[in-house]
Parts: structure tokens; sequence; C-alpha cells
């Protein structure tokens, strides 16, 4: 499978070809955040979103990329009014 997510990390522009494949998980060089290779969702933070994706085609051995990221998916159970929580403190 091959797939192309953008080159920066969503937290703070890390270059993420510096960063480590750890299993099932790209990881940022520099905060060590965490994406799924397989869907560049943000698994842990210190990222606040996901990776944009990149439609590609592969054509006579080459990988061509289209530079207009795809739409992000809707997430699961969008609409619904689902509670909202936030922890402060320490």
């Amino acid at each position: 499978n091959v797939r192309a997510y953008q080159a920066k990390c969503p937290h703070a522009g890390a270059p993420l070809e510096q960063g480590a494949i750890c299993g099932d998980r790209l990881v940022c060089p520099w905060h060590k955040a965490a994406f799924n290779l397989a869907s560049g969702k943000m698994c842990e933070p210190l990222a606040l979103a996901d990776l944009k994706q990149y439609p590609l085609r592969i054509e006579e051995g080459r990988v061509l990329v289209n530079p207009k990221a795809m739409s992000a998916a809707a997430p699961i159970g969008s609409g619904a009014a689902a509670p909202v929580y936030v922890v402060l403190g320490g």
C-alpha cells in the first residue's frame, strides 16, 4: 500500500521524514506525536489534528501525487449531539 501524507507535523511543523516508524505508527521527531500509517489519524498528542492525505496513482512504476489534499472523512457520529468534556487543572 502506498499513501501520501503532508510532510510536516500539524503540531509544530516538524519534518516528518525525520520521524520514526514504530509498528503501524509514524512518530514525530520533535514532540513524539504519533499518527496511524494506514489512515493518517492522530493516535497520541501533542498534535491536535490528523495528517492531510493526498490522492495518488501509480503509472509505469512512478508514484504521482495530486497536490490538492483529500477532504477529511466526517467523524463517526458527526451531527449527533454528543457531550463535550474539558479537563482543566493539574
